[in-house]
């Protein structure tokens, strides 16, 4: 340790490792837009600080349980009655706060939902964590305006820190609202990915082994989003076209998910003229006949894979994304030079929360990695090229892709920085 700041971050580090409990957390995307926000900032952050008397963990208080029309206060500010996020519906459901330190606990449950926070000082600067070994989010922004999407899974922790003052945490659960699109059975495949419109979709009932989609519409790049769940240990997906398969492998989804198209895919490019209508199917082995289950759960969407920003030397990178819980837009790039340990580009300045896509490719055997402000706590890397996602942390300076080890880097290898920007 070298010094005080060290020790601090020991301190809190093991704090961490005491209380949380284990978890599961997938990132996807979604977007929001909150109803009935009203900021009614007053001068009680003396009087709340003194009720909660300085305890570590969170404490519910008398009087901010329980939403009313515009959503429960704290810190004199109206928490968001509701969220829509992607035309998903997250409602209001509890919310915890804390003198420095906040910790809301969730239960295990099989829907997503969104945590949201607020200070009681005009330092909006909060430090997230997510379940048990968490990555921390350094986040700085208006109260109860961001959030984290927590996906479905156990129980966990999330806890919130602040520099002085107090903190709270709101939890938001999945609602009635859905967007449009094709829904059954509680999936959506909604109307549109990341600004690109659904070709068509097809969701198959309980132990239907086979579906087919038919596309609506066409485009050079299609990106296909599928689930399959259920069904015995051998079951095999086959995703395919009149001219062989795109995909397949084994059927072993951990649940049907509410938005597929927030869980990736793979994209394909398409022919002027091709047939875009897509089997999917599922078999008893690689090779075997069709799987007869009533546990099995299969669907298929395709979508309009948009153009990406085209910055050269066989980098591409997507004019919008979705990330955490957000919907982000490409507002800045750059392209320096891959020399033989990396690359460092600073972070520009764009007034919110950033995100950073940083691709590179040709690298040959050299084996990548990114860091952020010389934190190299990142664990992905990958070899020869790949393209990594970055949320970056509120005051965050410089990003830098690194050599972990390989090969040296080649003299023609690429690399380029996209710097996106919320969207929603």
């Amino acid at each position: 340790m070298n010094g005080i700041d060290d020790l601090r971050r020991t301190l809190e580090t093991h704090a961490d490792d005491v209380l949380d409990v284990a978890a599961i957390d997938r990132g996807t995307g979604i977007q929001r837009r909150i109803r009935t926000t009203r900021r009614r900032r007053t001068a009680v952050a003396g009087a709340t600080a003194a009720v909660v008397a300085g305890t570590a963990l969170a404490a519910f208080l008398p009087g901010d349980t329980g939403p009313d029309a515009a959503g429960p206060t704290v810190f004199g500010i109206d928490i968001p009655a509701e969220i829509d996020s992607l035309g998903f519906t997250y409602d209001y459901a509890d919310h915890v706060r804390g003198e420095e330190r906040a910790a809301l606990e969730l239960e295990a449950s099989d829907e997503p939902r969104l945590v949201s926070w607020g200070t009681s000082t005009d330092d909006d600067r909060v430090t997230i964590v997510v379940g048990a070994g968490g990555e921390k989010r350094v986040v700085d922004g208006a109260d109860f305006t961001d959030w984290t999407y927590v996906a479905p899974g156990d129980a966990l922790r999330v806890t919130a820190r602040v520099g002085t003052g107090d903190v709270a945490l709101a939890a938001f659960t999945l609602g009635d609202g859905r967007p449009e699109g094709v829904t059954a059975g509680g999936v959506t495949f909604r109307d549109t990915r990341a600004g690109a419109p659904l070709l068509g979709a097809a969701i198959g009932e309980p132990g239907q082994a086979e579906v087919v989609v038919e596309p609506s519409g066409r485009a050079a790049e299609v990106f296909y989003t599928y689930y399959c769940t259920g069904g015995p240990a051998n079951a095999w997906l086959h995703v395919a076209l009149d001219t062989g398969e795109l995909l397949s492998g084994g059927c072993n989804d951990a649940s049907v998910p509410l938005d597929p198209a927030a869980q990736g895919g793979a994209s394909q490019v398409a022919g002027p003229r091709q047939d875009l209508t897509t089997r999917f199917y599922v078999t008893e082995g690689e090779d075997g006949p069709l799987v007869e289950d009533d546990d099995l759960r299969i669907g298929l969407g395709l979508y309009a894979e948009p153009e990406p920003r085209d910055l050269g030397a066989g980098i591409e990178l997507p004019e919008r994304v979705e990330h955490d819980g957000h919907a982000f837009e490409l507002v800045e790039t750059a392209s320096p030079d891959l020399g033989p340990g990396g690359a460092v580009v600073a972070v520009p300045d764009l007034g919110g929360r950033t995100l950073a896509l940083i691709a590179y490719t040709r690298a040959d055997e050299s084996r990548i990695t990114y860091e952020v402000d010389g934190d190299d706590s990142s664990s992905v890397s990958y070899v020869g090229a790949g393209t990594f996602t970055a949320d970056l942390p509120a005051g965050a300076k410089e990003i830098a892709l690194v050599r972990l080890g390989g090969a040296p880097v080649p003299d023609d290898a690429a690399a380029g920085f996209g710097f996106y920007v919320r969207a929603d």
